[in-house]
């Protein structure tokens, strides 16, 4: 880790107009989570939720993308969004032990 947040985001900022479609989800939920870490909520949120708009329906990369959600539902205090959003996640891809981890301890908290 070099210690350059805002060098990662731009670099991530790159590959999402670059991948404009389905392959911008990872780089979605891979800037959201950078975001958060930062303190940025609402530039968290729109990044999770964009990534949710292009991810196919069904597929594993929606469940990190509803965990990265609850998580932020969590830091509001908004249990009941945390909570569906970690169910979704988890409903979604079973073996999504992130998910299962992070509902842990927004339930924790």
């Amino acid at each position: 880790r070099l210690g350059r947040p805002d060098v990662c985001l731009a670099i991530l900022e790159r590959g999402r107009a670059s991948c404009p479609r389905r392959g911008s989800v990872r780089l979605q939920h891979a800037a959201g989570s950078v975001e958060a870490e930062l303190g940025r909520f609402a530039e968290a949120e729109r990044s999770f939720t964009r990534g949710l708009k292009v991810a196919p329906r069904g597929h594993r990369v929606r469940s990190f993308l509803h965990s990265g959600l609850g998580g932020l539902a969590a830091r509001r205090k908004d249990a009941d969004a945390a909570r569906d959003h970690f169910r979704t996640a988890v409903g979604g891809n079973p073996r999504h032990a992130q998910g299962w981890t992070a509902w842990a301890a927004a339930e924790e908290a």
